[in-house]
């Protein structure tokens, strides 16, 4: 859980304190033998990117950071932040969501990945994102391969998680998401 909860009066510089003080200590590489390590609980997601990163994603378009970045200092090198999820705290119609942490990095990392995702829009918003950046067509032989390599090679994954109900937790990460993003 947080240390505390964001508020509308925040800064980009005391939200920039407040993600560094609340991500997890370690960074998770998103590979799928890594799930492992993530909590069952409802959270906040979010990807980082390598500097390198920006060049390997610029087949077709050219990207480069914004100036306003938040950043996380990894083994030295300054990743930028440019995702950022939640896991489990969506309204559902009868009030219940059963998803975590665990299974939304699972969804990003290795589920959803194959040609009938692709078609029907199933697949993650974020490998929907990344995928043109790399190829022009996502179902194409190595697309997913690719991008399962850039992300083990430019990313990195960090996630504050939220301990309890769906009822009890759902506000709270709304907003600090919010506020965060």
């Amino acid at each position: 859980m947080p240390t505390r909860i964001l508020n509308t009066q925040e800064t980009f510089q005391t939200c920039e304190r407040w993600l560094n003080e609340n991500l997890n200590e370690i960074a998770l590489v998103p590979i799928a033998e890594n799930l492992s390590q993530v909590p069952n609980n409802k959270g906040i997601y979010f990807w980082f990117i390598k500097p390198e990163g920006y060049k390997a994603l610029s087949n077709f378009i050219t990207i480069t950071p914004t100036q306003k970045r938040i950043k996380k200092n990894i083994t030295g090198v300054n990743y930028d932040l440019v995702y950022l999820g939640t896991a489990g705290v969506r309204n559902n119609k009868n009030e219940v969501n059963h998803s975590e942490l665990r299974k939304r990095l699972k969804w990003h990392i290795s589920d959803n990945k194959r040609e009938p995702n692709i078609c029907s829009g199933t697949m993650s918003t974020f490998r929907r994102t990344i995928g043109p950046l790399i190829a022009d067509d996502l179902i194409e032989v190595n697309t997913q391969n690719k991008m399962d390599e850039l992300f083990r090679k430019y990313f990195q994954i960090f996630y504050i998680d939220y301990p309890g109900g769906f009822l009890e937790v759902k506000d709270v990460v709304n907003s600090d998401e919010t506020l965060a993003a």
